[in-house]
């Protein structure tokens, strides 16, 4: 175990909210984490169970970590089907931590950009045309796929 990943994970421990659990997948790799989160209040994602794998890269904090859903297909525009995440415009610095992404996370669960997502553009599309329905279609996704 390093010494700045046993930092990040006593971080984690001391600081984390009530409602994220998670941590090192196997305490041998430290580099890779398994964070459980409730769905923001007031989203579409709100009332699901999300569960994010997180790597980090051995540049970090100097690199951001990589992050990928597991439990659930989204409609979303910055992840991917197979639930990697594209964070766009995140900045990241030396000084970022664990608790800078899980707030990209949420943030990009509260308020998707779908002008800096991965090259598909049918969901940005399908939200152009329809707000209404696809608002519904996360929703009814979260319902069906996002509760455990």
């Amino acid at each position: 175990m390093t010494d700045k990943m046993k930092k990040e994970y006593d971080l984690f421990l001391k600081n984390k909210k009530e409602s994220v659990t998670g941590g090192p997948i196997d305490k041998n790799n430290m580099f890779k984490w398994l964070i459980h989160f409730n769905g923001p209040k007031d989203s579409d994602y709100e009332g699901g169970k999300f569960h994010v794998e997180v790597n980090f890269p051995s540049q970090y904090p100097n690199e951001k970590p990589s992050c990928k859903f597991k439990n659930c297909d989204l409609l979303h525009p910055n992840i991917r089907p197979t639930g990697e995440v594209c964070f766009g415009n995140l900045k990241w610095d030396q000084n970022s931590n664990i608790f800078n992404l899980l707030d990209a996370l949420y943030m990009l669960l509260i308020q998707p950009n779908f002008n800096d997502g991965w090259d598909d553009k049918q969901i940005k599309k399908y939200y152009d045309q329809n707000h209404e329905s696809y608002h519904k279609t996360v929703k009814q996704i979260v319902k069906d796929f996002c509760q455990n």
